[in-house]
């Protein structure tokens, strides 16, 4: 990428743990809302929108984000946990709004939980999320949502670490094996580096940073910051992410959702200077 973010401010509305401030909410689920500044101009973008819509809101009206001057709402991936706050969020903007997400993203989807499918799905049909004034865009590659700053698409699996879990989905009428590939994260170019926004990570965290830097054709790493789908990882797995992080160097690391504590900690001791807690109400101002 050729163009820069010049300043950027980025606040967790939705997370599974809250920061020590008065009246904000947690619960399981990812949300951040990403102000950036460049000489293009200003770009507010919504990534992701929590499990609930009453958590969404009421956190931004703590921290008073700019929910409402929303432009681009991005999904990561199409389970609920990332997708619920949807239709709260398009009550809030009150006007119409592009929404990216993959195909993939609206089909049912079901994780097997002690040997029984559990719908995880996107709990707004397409109907409901265009009467409220979302146009979709499905994408399955690249998007660039302005200058500096890009969507991912599918991110290419390229290494035998990151394998993903158990998950499904319905194609019509069949069952099939679910490898997420809706999952996509956000980059955004600032001089200092690139920033790295995941929702799940379900791709897994080393080939999205790879993938960044091929997509912008930068090397550096500034920041990343979301879910990394690390909880249960097996040591092999842990082992290669964290010289991956080491070997990128960001300023700042802020793990968070389906990390998982133990993951998180391990992380942290390991890059203890960059490593930080991205629970609701962090607002992260970079580069």
């Amino acid at each position: 990428m050729s163009s820069y973010v010049n300043s950027l401010k980025l606040y967790i509305l939705s997370e599974n743990t809250v920061l020590r401030q008065r009246d904000l909410l947690g619960e399981h689920g990812f949300s951040v809302l990403i102000d950036a500044e460049s000489e293009a101009g200003r770009k507010v973008i919504l990534f992701d929108t929590g499990q609930t819509g009453s958590v969404l809101v009421n956190n931004a009206n703590v921290l008073k984000a700019p929910l409402k001057e929303t432009e681009v709402i991005c999904l990561s991936h199409g389970h609920f946990d990332h997708s619920g706050g949807l239709i709260s969020a398009l009550k809030q903007i009150r006007r119409s709004v592009r929404i990216y997400l993959h195909p993939h993203a609206i089909l049912p989807k079901y994780k097997k939980v002690r040997r029984k499918l559990v719908d995880i799905s996107l709990p707004h049909d397409v109907r409901e999320i265009e009467r409220y004034r979302g146009i979709l865009q499905f994408n399955t590659g690249p998007v660039e949502l302005a200058p500096g700053i890009l969507l991912t698409g599918e991110v290419p699996r390229e290494n035998p670490y990151e394998e993903p879990e158990n998950f499904f989905m319905k194609q019509g009428s069949n069952l099939v094996r679910d490898f997420i590939k809706d999952d996509q994260a956000i980059v955004i170019n600032t001089r200092e580096g690139l920033v790295v926004v995941t929702g799940c990570g379900h791709s897994g965290i080393v080939n999205i940073i790879n993938y960044a830097k091929r997509l912008a054709k930068v090397d550096e790493v500034c920041a990343i910051i979301g879910g990394l789908h690390l909880a249960g990882a097996k040591k092999p797995r842990l082992e290669f992410t964290i010289n991956a992080f080491k070997d990128a160097n960001p300023k700042l690391l802020a793990p968070c959702h389906c990390t998982g504590y133990e993951e998180a900690f391990i992380i942290k001791s390991n890059l203890p200077k960059q490593t930080v807690q991205a629970a609701a109400g962090a607002v992260f101002t970079l580069p």
